[in-house]
């Protein structure tokens, strides 16, 4: 007769016998778990009724009924249980699960009767997180399936069996999670699915009391052993850790280390959030994803919370979901900027905040509505000259899917999982994604690739100078170098000016990025070089996966697969051009690899990963995307300036841009629309300037935006200028400030309103405001006051933040 397996045999004895054999130096298990009762728990009460000579069976009988009936917390924390069942569920990874195919985020692998706890070798390395619980608890709920629960109780059995509390004390929870199931990316997971699986197995006869005592004795000496383990210090596995235990605390009351844990648990969850995140933006390792991950996690702690103690937590963490909301691009994800983005925050985030929070604005965004949302709230952050800590910003003009979004990295490299973005955009209108950040791909899989390692620098939408590309270093985080960044924000535009030092790679050059967006309409990305002599240049804008480019004589046109375009008008026009997909050669970077370790191989350029939350596009491989890459060697200091114009109902009103003028001191430029008649936008930008040795400071850039309809002018940006003096064909305005200056004219009949951006702290002078139109010199010399007076522009004081007359 063909002998049972090991694992067989355990499972079929499972109801029928109590305790495993122990060792000498064991503690029974039953005996263990009583003594980790509190004194005045209801279960050590149900022990004190049993005879005096009850024994073991007894006392496992008694135990196990009171655990049975126990209240678990609602909602479950990581598997959660439904309120109704579907009698038509079908989930196929469950049902391959019981034929041994076990499937996880690294794809599926069969596994015999003995799992791998302990193999450095194995592919599917977060099996003891129990990730298989997710779906084969949902299946046995619905089903009633006792295979289901048969499995769960056997792989429990067998990780009780093979993996004893004992066994941790030799450990850390820095020790390889491949070989290690006390790992700190495994252990806090284990604890929560597992308290979560007994919710569902609450019932279950495949589950005895035996087993199911077994498991809370395990389980509550596992709390024990992390909690003086948990604080990972600012690492997103510290608030999973503290979830766990404060978890354990608030659903086994029985415990005598309940109270401890939920302290513990909720100090540490506390601390964390006011720590991990920027105050109201995203977490410090700037990797959005992780940000979007451990936030909806501390949502999730914050719901089982008793209400005394969400008041103070409250305000923290809805500044934080304003944060994730305001970077949201408008297909309802986030960029993915460092190693992945989350893919839709509604689920994650705004479903549950919009109830907890009251906010009706979130509410809007998952019901694909926009009246709610005040049309104030528009780009991110709301107001200008914010001190944005992570320096990640977003330029909109709507919330809908079809809304026009610019996204721009302006901080720096984050604390892990970093990618070489500093100064990377991303672009998306029209319903459709343009430029993307690369992402990553799944970091192990089963499956077959290509699977391309994407975070070096020249693979992100950033400038290249002599082969260096921009890279972390040493840089973990804490320059706070964004606070040399420029944000300007109103109705009218978006205006971003930001600087990567090359000179930490060791290359005498700056390289600094400007936005200007005319909200609605289009943007102006500008770069200037500054250095001396000549150097290699590149820059990169990597595009989304399905979209066609077409180069043309200076122009760029990309069309989407729901048919968006994006009309791409660049200076200079006799930059090298190239269109790359699916590159497998490597260049040269100056990308330090970090962790995490991937199975990823180098490669080229045109690859995108999509490693999200539940992408729609698999995960576990690279996939062929458009890279437009400019190229050419050019002497410093010089400047790149793209016109960027998105379609708007498909339909698409190109603009072409041309030098007009070129100085050491100044570029002009005409943007002329192609698809309107008599619009032309004039453009004036104060170029970069050589870097003296030893000179290690910038001075922001700026420039004038005008705008004429049949060459009368009609709006007037002010951009960091103290005066503005243009002169075109039958045209000229001069205008002076007593201080640099952020503001728009916009010409309203006969008149001219004046609006002076809220980047000023104080008041602002116009000394000088002359049109000359066909030869006729126009002054204006008056402010209407808000009573209706008219003032002296001389000696009237303009405020920031508010709209003026002029005339």
């Amino acid at each position: 007769m063909k002998p049972f397996k090991r694992a067989t045999i355990h499972f079929f004895l499972a109801g029928f016998l109590t305790a495993p054999a122990v060792t000498a130096k064991e503690q029974p298990w039953l005996t263990s778990l009583i003594s980790q009762l509190d004194d005045a728990s209801p279960a050590l009460t149900v022990l004190n009724r049993l005879p005096a000579t009850a024994g073991e069976r007894a006392k496992t009988q008694a135990l196990a009924g009171r655990f049975r009936q126990q209240t678990f917390l609602k909602p479950n924390w990581v598997i959660n249980k439904p309120e109704k069942r579907e009698p038509d569920y079908h989930d196929q990874r469950a049902v391959d699960a019981l034929q041994g195919k076990i499937w996880t985020m690294y794809g599926t692998e069969e596994l015999g009767d003995r799992l791998p706890w302990y193999d450095p070798k194995k592919r599917v390395r977060t099996l003891a997180r129990f990730p298989h619980f997710d779906y084969l608890a949902p299946a046995y709920f619905h089903t009633q399936d006792e295979r289901y629960a048969q499995l769960m109780v056997r792989h429990m059995e067998d990780f009780l069996q093979e993996a004893p509390i004992e066994k941790a004390a030799d450990v850390s929870v820095h020790d390889d999670y491949r070989s290690n199931p006390w790992n700190w990316v495994l252990l806090l997971w284990r604890i929560a699915r597992w308290i979560d699986t007994l919710d569902f197995l609450q019932n279950s006869s495949s589950l005895s009391d035996a087993t199911y005592l077994r498991i809370l004795d395990h389980l509550w000496k596992e709390a024990d052993w992390l909690v003086p383990r948990m604080n990972l210090g600012l690492h997103n596995g510290t608030i999973a850790n503290a979830r766990s235990i404060l978890y354990a605390g608030l659903t086994f009351r029985d415990a005598k280390q309940s109270r401890f844990w939920e302290q513990e648990g909720l100090g540490t969850y506390k601390a964390f959030l006011s720590s991990y995140f920027y105050p109201g933006e995203v977490s410090i390792e700037l990797t959005l994803g992780y940000s979007a991950a451990v936030l909806s996690q501390g949502l999730g702690v914050y719901e089982g919370l008793p209400a005394e103690q969400r008041r103070p937590i409250r305000p923290l963490l809805e500044d934080l979901v304003d944060g994730h909301f305001g970077l949201m691009k408008p297909d309802r994800s986030l960029p993915r900027y460092g190693d992945h983005g989350a893919y839709d925050i509604r689920p994650q985030l705004l479903e549950k905040a919009a109830v907890l929070f009251n906010r009706p604005d979130y509410q809007a965004v998952v019901d694909n509505t926009t009246h709610t949302i005040s049309p104030l709230f528009l780009s991110w952050p709301r107001e200008s000259n914010t001190e944005m800590l992570s320096g990640y910003y977003a330029m909109r003009d709507g919330w809908s899917k079809t809304a026009q979004y610019l996204s721009i990295d302006a901080g720096p490299f984050g604390t892990n999982h970093q990618h070489g973005d500093k100064l990377s955009i991303t672009l998306s209108a029209d319903g459709a994604e343009f430029i993307v950040d690369p992402g990553t791909s799944v970091y192990n899989s089963t499956k077959p690739g290509p699977r391309y390692d994407l975070r070096f620098g020249y693979l992100h939408n950033v400038m290249t100078i002599d082969g260096v590309d921009p890279n972390a270093g040493w840089d973990q985080h804490y320059q706070f170098d964004t606070r040399a960044n420029r944000w300007i924000t109103n109705p009218r535009y978006d205006f971003l000016s930001s600087v990567y030092d090359f000179r930490a790679n060791n290359l005498d050059a700056l390289a600094q990025r400007s936005v200007l967006y005319l909200r609605g309409e289009y943007w102006i990305l500008f770069d200037d070089l500054m250095g001396n002599g000549k150097h290699e240049v590149e820059s990169n804008f990597q595009f989304a996966i399905d979209t066609e480019l077409e180069l043309k004589q200076g122009e760029v046109y990309a069309r989407a697969a729901n048919g968006a375009q994006l009309n791409f008008s660049t200076w200079p026009p006799d930059l090298d051009r190239d269109v790359v997909v699916a590159d497998t050669v490597f260049r040269r970077t100056t990308f330090p690899l970090r962790s995490p370790n991937i199975d990823h191989k180098k490669g080229g350029r045109g690859w995108v990963g999509t490693f999200g939350n539940h992408s729609p596009i698999d995960e576990h491989q690279s996939h062929p995307a458009p890279a437009l890459l400019f190229s050419g060697s050019r002497e410093f200091p010089m400047t790149f300036v793209h016109v960027l114009r998105p379609s708007q109902e498909k339909r698409l009103s190109p603009v072409s841009l041309e030098l007009l003028k070129k100085s050491s001191k100044s570029h002009s430029f005409k943007i002329t629309h192609l698809g309107i008649v008599g619009r032309v936008d004039y453009l004036q930008w104060k170029t970069g300037r050589p870097i003296p040795k030893g000179d290690m400071n910038y001075t922001p850039t700026g420039g004038t935006w005008i705008r004429t309809d049949n060459d009368h002018i009609e709006e007037i940006i002010v951009l960091n200028r103290q005066e503005v003096t243009w002169e075109q064909g039958v045209w000229r305005v001069e205008i002076a400030f007593s201080a640099d200056v952020e503001g728009h004219f916009k010409r309203e009949g006969g008149n001219w309103t004046f609006y002076l951006d809220e980047f000023h702290d104080s008041p602002v002078h116009i000394t000088r405001f002359d049109l000359t139109a066909d030869g006729e010199l126009t002054r204006i010399r008056q402010v209407v006051d808000s009573d209706g007076s008219a003032v002296p522009l001389s000696a009237f004081e303009f405020k920031p933040g508010l709209r003026y007359v002029l005339r």
